[in-house]
């Protein structure tokens, strides 16, 4: 479904003025897997955290992640909020139809994306 979405949007954004926008689809895709990535990164050493709790080394590291994974979530959100302004701006259908400011929107967006970028084929 996102696939689909992303590729009527290329489509007519490649016959617009706004062909620099096609770069906002790769984006949006790279966000998604940064962002997740991210995520399981920090998740992973809260996990390991809870046993280490004697290091304060780790709580600078376990610091480091969680900046990163709150930078990661602004890239992403300002990036779906740029494709849907195109999107919106075109008449197309939201590539990301969800609550913009919603945690778990944006999570089950960005699960969505993986999904279906890891399981299609590349064409």
């Amino acid at each position: 479904m996102i696939r689909e979405k992303a590729v009527c949007f290329l489509r007519t954004i490649s016959n617009s003025q706004d062909i620099d926008c096609m770069e906002l689809i790769e984006d949006l895709i790279t966000c998604c897997g940064e962002y997740a990535s991210r995520k399981i990164t920090l998740e992973a050493a809260l996990l390991v955290e809870k046993y280490t709790r004697e290091t304060n080394g780790y709580m600078e590291y376990i610091k480091k992640l969680d900046k990163q994974l709150k930078e990661s979530d602004i890239d992403l959100r300002d990036t779906v909020k740029a494709v849907n302004r195109i999107c919106r701006q075109y008449d197309l259908p939201l590539i990301f139809d969800g609550n913009e400011d919603s945690d778990s929107d944006l999570l089950k967006f960005t699960n969505m994306v993986i999904k279906e970028m890891s399981m299609e084929k590349t064409t």
